[in-house]
């Protein structure tokens, strides 16, 4: 039979408290958040501007919009509404 040590048992232990509450603090129901691309589309730009984003040979065309307090990103047309604003 193998002996394990108390280091052995306490490591895993103490990562799962550590990580449990982190993973409650997650919103399921907050959207993913836009690639590095939509938000590379409006760095120059303000909100309303329109824009467009460029994925290999699709080309998507959308307005730069504010997206959770991360800057603006390029919103394709007729994606979804914005979220609310605090």
């Amino acid at each position: 039979m193998k002996k394990f040590s108390v280091l052995t048992l306490s490591v895993p232990l103490l990562v799962l408290a550590v990580v449990a509450p982190l993973a409650a603090l997650a919103d399921p129901s907050s959207p993913p958040s836009p690639p590095k691309e939509a938000f590379d589309a409006c760095a120059s730009s303000k909100e309303g501007d329109a824009c467009s984003v460029r994925f290999g040979e699709r080309e998507i065309k959308g307005t730069c919009a504010p997206f959770s307090g991360q800057g603006l990103a390029c919103r394709p047309e007729g994606g979804p509404p914005p979220p609310p604003r605090p």
